[in-house]
C-alpha cells in the first residue's frame, strides 16, 4: 500500500477545520500512534486498525511497511513533537508541509 500526500491533504480538507477528536466522525486525530491524524486518514479510507510510528506504519499490529515516505515521516515527526493533544483539520494541515 502506498500513501498519497495529496489524498490525505485532500481528506484533512474535507474535515471541519476546528473539529476535535470524538470517535471517528469529521475528525482528525491525536498525537498518538494509532490516533494519530494519518493513522485515522488510513483507518477512514482502507479497512482495518492502522497505527503510524516515525518511520513505518501497520495495519492490526504487524508492519505493512518499514518506510514512510519522507513527507510522512516529517508530518509524524511534527505531530509527536507537539506533545500529547488532539488535532484539528487545520492544524494538522499546518504540520503538513
Amino acid at each position: 500500500m502506498r500513501i498519497v500526500k495529496y489524498k490525505f491533504k485532500n481528506w484533512l480538507k474535507s474535515k471541519d477545520p476546528d473539529e476535535f477528536v470524538s470517535g471517528n466522525k469529521d475528525v482528525v486525530g491525536l498525537s498518538w500512534c494509532d490516533t494519530c491524524p494519518l493513522a485515522t486518514y488510513l483507518n477512514s479510507e482502507y479497512e482495518g486498525s492502522y497505527w503510524v510510528g516515525t518511520t513505518m506504519f501497520g495495519k492490526d499490529g504487524a508492519v505493512r511497511n518499514s518506510n514512510l515516505p519522507e513527507w510522512a515521516q516529517e508530518f509524524v515527526d511534527a505531530v509527536d513533537d507537539s506533545g500529547s493533544r488532539k488535532f484539528t483539520a487545520r492544524e494538522a494541515l499546518k504540520a503538513l508541509k
